[in-house]
């Protein structure tokens, strides 16, 4: 196992979708972020967004910026799942503006404004 996996995607309405994602608790990312009570740091949650947007798409997406990123809730690695709801705007333009948040028990964790990818 890597350091999650996508478990399941459901379009909830065009292009707005939830991911589920399951974490390797026993990686060593989440293992070393800090030892003894570990949480997934906040670029890891970004980069589980990244792979969200890129297994809803189909695509191999590039990162170019991102606006706004706020953590409102640490997630501790555990068995729970986290879930990802995705807003992706519509373009023919291959730069892709995303909205995300994050949620880990039923919680929001992290909220990610005016992420720009590239195809």
């Amino acid at each position: 196992m890597t350091l999650f996996d996508v478990v399941e995607y459901n379009e909830k309405e065009s292009n707005e979708f939830q991911v589920t994602i399951k974490l390797n608790s026993e990686d060593i990312v989440l293992k070393a972020h800090f030892p003894g009570r570990p949480i997934v740091p906040g670029v890891t949650l970004l980069y589980i967004v990244k792979a969200a947007v890129e297994k809803v798409t189909g695509n191999h997406l590039k990162l170019l910026s991102l606006a706004n990123a706020k953590f409102v809730k640490p997630i501790t690695p555990g068995s729970d799942l986290i879930k990802v709801n995705i807003s992706i705007q519509e373009s023919t333009d291959p730069v892709r503006l995303v909205n995300a948040d994050v949620f880990y028990n039923d919680e929001l964790s992290a909220q990610f404004k005016s992420i720009r990818y590239s195809i």
